[in-house]
């Protein structure tokens, strides 16, 4: 027996052949694959923590977007892994954005075209692909478009700022803007564009960073960082306050690590980009929750006491094995357990305190798994 009621009135309206789907979701893989890896490249050069956090989390969704389309195009029949390389459009636009000198050009280049030029083209796919028969590809690109629309609200938020500062970073940002432009809107879009032959290169890292940048205002002291906290054993607000600033500072450190690991080893599985962007986003995310702390106990903020880089300098002299093992170390997972115990500190909210360091230790913990994982993998490759 039939159920009329339950049957929809669909009807067969696909104006979307197999082969443009697949050609589509390619030029989105190869043009997704270089973007997580340039915002890796320059998450560590950026100086303001603000704009670290922001591309901490853009990183995170679009290589969850690179995770999709690579299953997607497996469904479509394609191998991720095995395919021809960008048509010259999308290869020189690709070009452009891996040559662009400064992260203020590489910025403006990509929230204010390439991200709204992405979400023209997703709007194209979602309405020529038809409902019922291409479904799965509607629901990827539903996600695409919604949250691709806030990176641009944040990401535009801050080239005003840019522009705002006038003389050479406006002039550089204008003229990245410029010619992304003027190649993305010479006719047929750069991801709308056929594929070229042969196999896709891989990008090309940048070359290796001794430091990472920090804002100006911020103090590097030569000097120890601040002794750990005891469990159980009480603590002056005053080191409290220090403990927190060091455990904001130990999460950027470990995002910056994560985000090397990624641009400096682009032929690793794409599974690897996924985690180490996870783990950059939990740690952006917790520095963002820290920060919000210090301004609780005695109204502290972020540069207020010296940093010290040389956990950095020392993870840096290690293979991406011994790295990933020694990142869970260093973000000190031990330290958030000990401050949870403080709770009798001078705070307007004193009982969040430990109840959102609880957030912040399960964290560090799924960082763990994943430092094994993929430590694991990295001694079994030889």
């Amino acid at each position: 027996m039939r159920y009329p009621r339950l049957r929809t009135t669909w009807d067969i309206q696909s104006e979307m052949p197999l082969e443009a789907s697949r050609r589509l979701f390619s030029n989105y893989y190869h043009l997704l694959r270089h973007m997580v890896h340039l915002h890796m490249g320059w998450m560590p050069r950026v100086g303001s923590l603000d704009v670290k956090v922001l591309m901490g989390i853009h990183v995170y969704e679009d290589a969850v977007f690179l995770a999709v389309t690579t299953k997607r195009l497996k469904y479509l029949g394609l191998d991720p892994m095995n395919l021809d390389a960008p048509g010259p459009e999308l290869a020189i636009l690709i070009d452009h954005l891996e040559k662009f000198g400064t992260w203020e050009e590489y910025v403006a280049a990509v929230y204010n075209v390439v991200k709204p030029g992405l979400i023209d083209v997703w709007e194209q796919h979602f309405t020529q692909t038809d409902m019922v028969l291409d479904e799965p590809s509607r629901r990827v690109l539903s996600d695409f478009l919604r949250i691709t629309s806030q990176h641009i609200s944040g990401g535009m938020a801050l080239i005003e700022t840019l522009l705002g500062m006038r003389g050479p970073v406006s002039k550089r940002v204008h003229q990245a803007t410029s010619t992304i432009r003027d190649h993305w809107f010479q006719g047929t879009s750069p991801v709308e564009a056929e594929q070229g032959s042969g196999k896709a290169p891989l990008p090309s890292p940048r070359p290796s960073l001794d430091i990472p940048r920090r804002e100006s205002f911020c103090y590097q002291s030569p000097d120890e960082p601040p002794a750990s906290i005891e469990v159980g054993v009480p603590a002056s607000e005053e080191t409290v306050r220090a403990m927190l600033h060091e455990q904001l500072h130990r999460e950027i450190v470990s995002a910056e690590i994560c985000a090397l690991l990624s641009h400096e080893n682009p032929g690793f599985p794409i599974d690897f980009h996924k985690d180490m962007a996870r783990w950059i986003w939990d740690e952006v995310r917790h520095a963002q929750v820290l920060e919000s702390l210090l301004g609780k106990v005695g109204e502290t903020t972020w540069g207020e006491f010296p940093i010290n880089l040389e956990g950095f300098r020392h993870l840096r002299t290690l293979p991406p094995s011994g790295q990933l093992r020694e990142l869970v170390k260093h973000t000190g997972g031990r330290d958030i357990a000990a401050l949870r115990n403080h709770t009798r500190i001078d705070m307007r909210d004193t009982n969040v305190f430990p109840h959102v360091l609880e957030y912040l230790q399960t964290d560090e913990e799924a960082h763990e798994a994943i430092s094994h994982k993929w430590a694991d993998w990295l001694d079994q490759q030889g």
